[in-house]
């Protein structure tokens, strides 16, 4: 099981004819590569769309930060509130971008050791297609750390960018 996803088009009326969701994902990246468009749009076109509850919650977190802000300058609120409430609401994005990304590896050093078995497996008994299914297979594996990369890349550079 890839941690791609694996939705496929449906040739809706998005203009998209029957393209699969990884080439209407690919399309809206390089729509969206243009450095005059902000982060939160990138964000937003970048994501897994499996994953989208597990990546920062940007626009929110923008938000609040302009809000403490405002405070602030009001007298609403003293510095030592604003700033405990805002780390632990970035706490809370922080762990559950941690907690997911940990999960994600947990799957991808599983399918790892069930490869390296299979491999063992392969050294004592070759086996042609075998072994091509197996390249196969670590290229999915390849594939999906990838991913899951850019998905701790976006995460960091949203956490930054606050």
């Amino acid at each position: 099981m890839s941690l791609r996803g694996c939705s496929k088009g449906r040739g809706g009326s998005d203009g998209e004819g029957g393209l699969s969701g990884e080439e209407k994902s690919r399309r809206r990246r390089l729509t969206y590569s243009s450095q005059d468009v902000n982060f939160g749009k990138k964000l937003t076109a970048d994501q897994v769309p499996e994953w989208r509850g597990y990546y920062i919650n940007y626009k929110l977190m923008k938000k609040k930060v302009k809000q403490y802000g405002q405070q602030l300058q009001q007298g609403e609120k003293d510095r030592r509130r604003v700033l405990k409430d805002f780390s632990k609401m970035l706490d809370d994005q922080i762990e559950k971008i941690v907690l997911f990304l940990l999960e994600q590896q947990g799957m991808l050093a599983s399918r790892i050791e069930k490869l390296g078995k299979q491999r063992a497996i392969l050294a004592e008994q070759p086996d042609i297609s075998g072994i091509a299914d197996l390249r196969e297979a670590y290229r999915e594996v390849g594939l999906d750390l990838i991913v899951l990369l850019k998905f701790v890349d976006l995460n960091a550079t949203g956490i930054r960018k606050i």
